[in-house]
């Protein structure tokens, strides 16, 4: 690397330690790149352990597409090369989709095919259809041109790794695993869900029951109330206990 910057006359600049905001390339191109794949693992399936092969798989897309910022719109690639670039190899299969390649190895009666997944192009190695190819029993990535995909006359003799073969669509929030009820069941625990008082109807009284509950109230705080002794009563008292 230092070679090339004294060949380009490249200048190095460093970020300060744990300010990674500094480096434009954190921001800009890579936060970017790792949003990226983790949508792309949580749409195919793909597992943890393949991010680098998703990173790789997104960036070359990347240098494949169109770019505003560029001359004419034209793809890093092209703007890097001056050709034009051929799409043909990325329109063919999607990233870890299960596929069967062909095994030179094996030998008579057993299946000449192995499975494995698509998870990429392989532009410096053989023609231009020639793919990266995960595999499914070693864990290897392989470089192999003689593919096709699995749902085409599927091989029954095929033995997948039950750790991804279980996994295939990954669990998420809308789809737990759970397995919905029978509809009777729905039905009965529908029925049992109320209590007592949820049968009941709500009954409001009328103006009138109002007027009468308001005035029966009103004359039960009245008799409880000591009432007030009359004028004249109140004389007699006091004559009573003041001598002349």
């Amino acid at each position: 690397m230092d070679e090339i910057h004294r060949e380009l006359y490249i200048k190095d600049q460093f970020s300060e330690p744990h300010n990674q905001q500094q480096n434009p390339v954190e921001s800009l191109a890579i936060r970017s790149l790792s949003q990226h794949v983790y949508v792309l693992l949580d749409r195919t399936g793909a597992p943890d352990a393949a991010w680098y092969l998703a990173a790789a798989y997104l960036a070359d897309i990347h240098n494949h597409l169109s770019n505003d910022n560029l001359p004419n719109k034209i793809s890093p690639i092209q703007y890097r090369t001056g050709v034009t670039p051929d799409i043909s190899p990325f329109l063919q299969y999607t990233f870890w989709q299960p596929i069967l390649y062909l095994d030179h190895e094996s030998s008579w009666p057993s299946t000449t095919e192995r499975p494995g997944y698509w998870v990429g192009v392989a532009h410096n190695i053989g023609d231009i259809l020639t793919y990266w190819i995960y595999d499914d029993q070693t864990k290897h990535v392989l470089a192999r041109s003689v593919i096709r995909p699995l749902h085409v006359h599927a091989n029954q003799r095929v033995n997948w790794d039950p750790v991804f073969a279980s996994h295939k669509s990954k669990r998420s929030a809308q789809h737990g695993g759970d397995i919905k009820p029978p509809s009777t069941v729905i039905q009965d625990m529908l029925d049992h869900s109320q209590d007592f008082y949820d049968h009941l109807k709500p009954t409001l009284p009328s103006p009138k029951q109002l007027r009468e509950q308001q005035a029966t109230s009103l004359e039960d705080i009245m008799s409880k109330t000591p009432k007030p002794p009359y004028l004249h009563q109140i004389r007699t008292y006091m004559t009573q206990v003041t001598p002349n």
